[in-house]
C-alpha cells in the first residue's frame, strides 16, 4: 500500500520517548490514558485497575521496546486481578515514521473495558 510508511497514529502522534523503549515516565494523566515506560509492571497494574474502578475504561499506549509490558499489563489486569470483571476491547497497532531518516517505531494501545456485573 502506498504511503503506509509514513503514516502516523493519531492519537500518538506527536508523543515523544525514548528511542524505541516507550514512552517517558510520569507522561499518564487524567484522561484514563497510561502511558507504559520502564516503571514496574505492578505499577502500571495498580493505576490501569484504580482507572478502571473510577471511570470504567482504560487505555495503555506504548511504543517500542516497551510494548511487551503493555501487554503484560493488560493481561494482568484483565485475567489476574480483574478476572471476568473487565475485557480487552480493542487493540490497535501502528508505526511512527520518523521524517528524513525514515526510523521506525511500532507503537500499541489497548483498550480495556471493565464489564457491569448484573
Amino acid at each position: 500500500m502506498e504511503g503506509d510508511s509514513e503514516r502516523t497514529s493519531p492519537s500518538m502522534a506527536g508523543r515523544t520517548g525514548d528511542e524505541g523503549g516507550g514512552y517517558h515516565d510520569g507522561d499518564n494523566n487524567e484522561d484514563g490514558i497510561i502511558y507504559i515506560g520502564s516503571n514496574p509492571i505492578d505499577n502500571y497494574a495498580m493505576e490501569a485497575v484504580q482507572a478502571l474502578s473510577k471511570k470504567g475504561n482504560v487505555t495503555l499506549r506504548s511504543k517500542g521496546r516497551s510494548i511487551p509490558t503493555a501487554v503484560t499489563v493488560a493481561n494482568i489486569v484483565t485475567r489476574e486481578v480483574l478476572k471476568s470483571r473487565s475485557r480487552v476491547r480493542q487493540i490497535l497497532l501502528d508505526t511512527d515514521a520518523a521524517p528524513g531518516i525514515g526510523s521506525m517505531t511500532s507503537t500499541i494501545e489497548i483498550h480495556i473495558d471493565r464489564l457491569q456485573l448484573n
